[in-house]
């Protein structure tokens, strides 16, 4: 006798959702590090462009040149604070798939106690069997001989 294969199937299952959701976390702490190191990158422009400033104060510049710096430091604040909002919008479903990986981990770890569970129920079933087929076998025997 075997031991039931539908729990292997459903495990085997549960455990390939598992990776998947795994994976896709995975993918989510990946872009949440790259948008936070384009947010550090933009800070680190922003300091630039206000240092470099701070040091024209006392220069004479021509118009152009506070525009262009202006629209620069315009830019890089807006695209850091898009890179923010990235930043928040990933946590959130970072948090959510967190929430879907955990529910998938402990489907699995669920089926994966039943079925440790079942495996032994057989196998204390298959230790009781085969004793009673040596109990047997050794009354025959006796008897015989």
């Amino acid at each position: 006798m075997r031991p039931p294969d539908s729990l292997r199937v459903v495990l085997a299952v549960r455990r390939l959702k598992e990776e998947a959701e795994e994976r896709t976390l995975a993918a989510l702490r990946q872009q949440i590090q790259q948008a936070a190191a384009e947010a550090e990158r933009l800070q680190a422009e922003l300091a630039s462009v206000t240092a470099s400033r701070l040091e024209e104060v006392h220069c004479l510049l021509d118009g152009g040149h506070y525009q262009r710096s202006d629209a620069r430091y315009r830019q890089a604040q807006a695209q850091r604070s898009d890179a923010l909002s990235q930043i928040a919008k990933l946590e959130k479903m970072r948090v959510e798939q967190m929430v879907i990986y955990l529910a998938a981990r402990c489907g699995r770890e669920v089926i994966s106690e039943l079925q440790e569970q079942r495996m032994a129920a057989y196998q204390a079933d298959l230790r009781v069997r085969e004793q009673k087929r040596n109990e047997e076998l050794f009354l025959s025997r006796r008897a015989r001989g």
